[in-house]
């Protein structure tokens, strides 16, 4: 009976501590101190729950009119591979933006493989609030890469991002490809990416990026891969562009990753 009252009596005054720090607007402040309750999500709050400032994604990166060129190289490491460890890759990628609609042109190639990747993607992007942003996109990958059997590939994108801050972003999103090629000695399946990740903006010019990522290749045989990687973009001034991005995968014996070095130009 006694450790019965003992529990009665405990959990009322967990009710009763847990009702003092209640937070009902999620602003940081609890309620029993909070001076101006209901503040919306995207508030920036002093420390008596009232708005500071109001999150607010530029809209200038949502709806905007413009083309941009970039020129890239880079490298892929495979220790799997008997030739080679590294397979060199150049490519070239065009974008065109149109309001909130972006098509993009993208070209690879590799001397060592004897490859080639030709991807043509169209996305639409929507501002679902002032700090949060969604984007949906269909693609079709060409016939160009060089194996028997090869044949248009059907892409799938969605990706979802959310501005914390000024400087801090949270993103995520996936990559699906319905494979249509004919399967050869290795039995074909569709393959994913599916990616999180959380980026900052030093200042206007300079932004860094942390991201995981699963992937599923298109053969049968093969496990899937976790990643770790990091993008860093600068740019020069109003016309010119890099970034630098780095890729590995995990949990694996062999080394497995990827760097890439882009240079771009605005166009207008």
């Amino acid at each position: 009976m006694k450790s019965k009252i003992l529990l009665i009596v405990f959990i009322l005054f967990c009710r009763l501590s847990a009702n003092d720090l209640i937070d009902s607007d999620l602003d940081g402040v609890i309620d029993k101190i909070d001076s101006c309750p209901n503040t919306p999500f995207n508030s920036i709050v002093d420390k008596k729950g009232c708005t500071k400032k109001i999150l607010t994604l530029p809209k200038d990166n949502i709806y905007m009119d413009n083309i941009i060129l970039s020129f890239g190289y880079g490298f892929d490491s495979n220790e799997d591979l008997n030739n080679h460890k590294k397979e060199h890759i150049k490519s070239i990628k065009i974008n065109y933006y149109k309001k909130s609609w972006s098509f993009s042109l993208f070209g690879s190639y590799s001397k060592q493989n004897k490859t080639k990747d030709t991807i043509f993607t169209i996305k639409k992007n929507i501002l679902i609030s002032d700090n949060l942003k969604q984007s949906f996109g269909i693609g079709i990958k060409f016939p160009t890469y060089n194996f028997k059997g090869n044949r248009s590939d059907l892409k799938l994108l969605s990706s979802i991002s959310y501005y914390k801050s000024k400087n801090s972003s949270y993103f995520g999103g996936i990559d699906y490809t319905v494979i249509r090629d004919r399967s050869g000695i290795n039995k074909l399946r569709n393959r994913y990416t599916i990616y999180l990740g959380s980026g900052y903006f030093f200042n206007k010019d300079l932004y860094a990026n942390i991201t995981y990522s699963y992937h599923k290749t298109k053969f049968l045989n093969e496990d899937g891969q976790n990643s770790l990687g990091t993008t860093i973009y600068y740019q020069f001034n109003k016309k010119y562009f890099t970034t630098l991005s780095y890729k590995r995968v995990i949990g694996d014996e062999d080394l497995h990753d990827t760097f890439r070095a882009k240079f771009g130009i605005y166009i207008w």
